[in-house]
Protein backbone atom coordinates (compact mmCIF):
# COMPACT_ATOMS: atom_id res chain seq x y z
CA UNK A 1 0.00 0.00 0.00
CA UNK A 2 1.52 3.25 -1.09
CA UNK A 3 1.97 6.15 1.61
CA UNK A 4 -0.50 8.77 0.86
CA UNK A 5 0.72 12.38 1.76
CA UNK A 6 -1.29 12.75 4.91
CA UNK A 7 -0.53 9.94 6.37
CA UNK A 8 3.10 10.15 6.14
CA UNK A 9 2.62 13.66 7.56
CA UNK A 10 1.05 11.50 10.25
CA UNK A 11 3.80 8.90 10.34
CA UNK A 12 6.02 12.02 10.87
CA UNK A 13 4.26 13.70 13.78
CA UNK A 14 4.00 10.20 15.65
CA UNK A 15 7.66 9.33 15.22
CA UNK A 16 8.49 13.18 16.57
CA UNK A 17 6.29 12.19 19.43
CA UNK A 18 7.40 8.90 20.66
CA UNK A 19 11.04 10.83 20.45
CA UNK A 20 9.76 13.54 22.71
CA UNK A 21 8.33 11.05 25.24
CA UNK A 22 11.60 9.34 25.58
CA UNK A 23 13.93 12.94 26.04
CA UNK A 24 13.00 13.43 29.92
CA UNK A 25 15.96 13.95 32.28
CA UNK A 26 16.67 11.31 33.12
CA UNK A 27 16.82 9.64 29.88
CA UNK A 28 19.27 12.27 28.72
CA UNK A 29 21.52 11.90 31.99
CA UNK A 30 21.42 7.83 31.46
CA UNK A 31 22.56 8.39 27.88
CA UNK A 32 25.19 10.87 28.78
CA UNK A 33 25.96 9.78 32.04
CA UNK A 34 30.24 10.03 32.13
CA UNK A 35 30.28 13.66 30.43
CA UNK A 36 28.09 15.40 31.92
CA UNK A 37 29.16 17.29 35.68
CA UNK A 38 25.55 18.63 35.85
CA UNK A 39 22.20 18.82 33.75
CA UNK A 40 20.45 22.34 33.20
CA UNK A 41 16.76 21.85 32.46
CA UNK A 42 13.60 23.69 31.79
CA UNK A 43 12.03 24.97 35.11
CA UNK A 44 9.28 22.74 34.19
CA UNK A 45 11.01 19.92 33.65
CA UNK A 46 12.75 20.32 37.51
CA UNK A 47 10.44 17.83 39.13
CA UNK A 48 11.35 15.01 36.52
CA UNK A 49 14.91 15.54 37.33
CA UNK A 50 14.34 14.96 40.81
CA UNK A 51 16.68 11.92 42.31
CA UNK A 52 19.19 12.28 39.56
CA UNK A 53 23.06 11.32 40.66
CA UNK A 54 24.26 14.58 39.09
CA UNK A 55 23.66 18.29 40.58
CA UNK A 56 20.05 19.20 38.25
CA UNK A 57 19.86 23.46 37.63
CA UNK A 58 16.62 24.70 36.40
CA UNK A 59 15.71 28.16 34.89
CA UNK A 60 13.16 29.00 32.17
CA UNK A 61 14.82 27.47 28.90
CA UNK A 62 12.80 29.37 26.15
CA UNK A 63 14.41 31.70 24.25
CA UNK A 64 11.60 33.91 23.12
CA UNK A 65 13.87 37.36 22.18
CA UNK A 66 17.58 38.27 22.34
CA UNK A 67 16.77 39.02 25.97
CA UNK A 68 16.28 35.32 26.75
CA UNK A 69 19.49 33.98 25.07
CA UNK A 70 21.63 36.32 26.96
CA UNK A 71 19.91 35.33 30.30
CA UNK A 72 19.80 31.74 29.27
CA UNK A 73 23.45 31.97 28.67
CA UNK A 74 24.70 33.96 31.51
CA UNK A 75 22.35 31.24 33.57
CA UNK A 76 24.70 28.52 32.24
CA UNK A 77 27.66 30.27 32.10
CA UNK A 78 27.19 30.96 35.91
CA UNK A 79 26.23 27.74 36.66
CA UNK A 80 29.24 25.84 35.46
CA UNK A 81 31.13 29.28 37.28
CA UNK A 82 29.37 27.66 40.61
CA UNK A 83 30.50 23.59 39.72
CA UNK A 84 34.26 24.93 38.92
CA UNK A 85 34.08 26.68 42.38
CA UNK A 86 33.07 23.31 44.50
Amino acid sequence: MACSPRSAAAMKIARCMAWLARCSPAAIAAHYGGLLDALIVDAGDAGAAAGLSKPVFSTDTLMRSLEDRVRLARFVLDTVARLRAD
